[in-house]
């Protein structure tokens, strides 16, 4: 890996950049692992982690799903608790979903100067037989990158029972969009299998769209552009993926960005290809409202 890639990652991007709170993280832990019992309870999942009301979140925080940036996510956090480190009930968590677990973590270790990159993919061990929308962060550990879930707790347990290390997932556990998106192509795993939630009947969140989609977000969140999940550009906005002239693309981009070790300089090129780059305007579908919009992200594309 060479060093310059590897400061790269190391350094915040405006995505996980955290401003003005900046100081705050000064006092948490250095080591990854420790950080994943903070990171761990900064978030309330909107859909995952049950009934908002049951937990003393209102429906008039729906709003805080869309905050993208992390300088604006720690600032909310700070509202509802002002210790970072502190115990949180439901209601004193952000309202998100994964990407700003790992938004978040991402934030912390680069603040420590771990470099670190959050990954697009799918998760074999929410649901058995299911491979689920998700990501996580890669952690950069001396001469190899290590995946880890900064979602769960210590002791969790995978759907199917079988050996599971949050700190430490393996490709049996999850697969980065690039990997999927082959494993697909190849027949290793079947596209059907691959959702967002196993009962959500939106033909979009399934199958091949769902693995394009998220292919796009991995190369741009490796260049370091961590957006929204529910915001869409390029070939999953626009095109037919199962076309020729995209799958052509697809199959290209991921074989190129599939190993761990690819380097900066070619993930960038395929980061600029028009299927996959990201535009200063994205469209973006609100899961709760299921509002439609159009949102300016030139923020989270400066200097990338």
């Amino acid at each position: 890996m060479l060093a310059s890639d590897l400061a790269f990652w190391r350094d915040q991007t405006p995505v996980t950049d955290p401003g003005r709170h900046a100081g705050l993280l000064d006092g948490l832990p250095s080591d990854p692992d420790e950080l994943t019992e903070i990171s761990s309870q900064l978030v309330f999942h909107y859909r995952a982690h049950g009934d908002w009301a049951a937990n003393g979140i209102s429906a008039e925080r729906a709003g805080e799903i869309n905050l993208c940036y992390a300088e604006d996510m720690f600032g909310r956090l700070l509202e509802l608790e002002p210790s970072l480190r502190a115990v949180r009930s439901p209601a004193q968590r952000l309202l998100g979903c994964c990407r700003d677990f790992s938004a978040l973590y991402a934030s912390m270790l680069r603040h420590h100067g771990i470099p670190s990159r959050c990954r697009v993919g799918f998760a074999e061990y929410f649901e058995a037989g299911w491979w689920i929308d998700h990501v996580v962060v890669e952690v950069w550990e001396g001469d190899s990158w290590r995946m880890v879930d900064p979602e769960l707790r210590a002791g969790f347990t995978a759907a199917d029972g079988g050996p599971f290390d949050r700190l430490d997932l393996g490709p049996d556990r999850f697969l980065t969009a690039p990997q999927a998106w082959l494993a697909a192509r190849q027949g290793r795993i079947d596209p059907a299998r691959v959702v967002v939630g196993s009962t959500l009947e939106v033909p979009a969140t399934r199958g091949w769209p769902q693995l394009a989609h998220n292919l796009g977000h991995d190369v741009a969140a490796l260049i370091g552009v961590e957006l929204l999940l529910w915001q869409d550009w390029g070939a999953s906005a626009s095109e037919d993926v199962t076309l020729p002239k995209v799958t052509a693309v697809l199959d290209q981009a991921a074989a190129a960005t599939a190993e761990p070790d690819a380097p900066l300089a070619l993930i960038r090129q395929w980061a600029a290809h028009d299927f996959l780059r990201v535009p200063p305007t994205v469209l973006q579908v609100d899961p709760v409202s299921l509002e439609f919009s159009q949102v300016d992200v030139s923020r989270a594309l400066s200097d990338r």
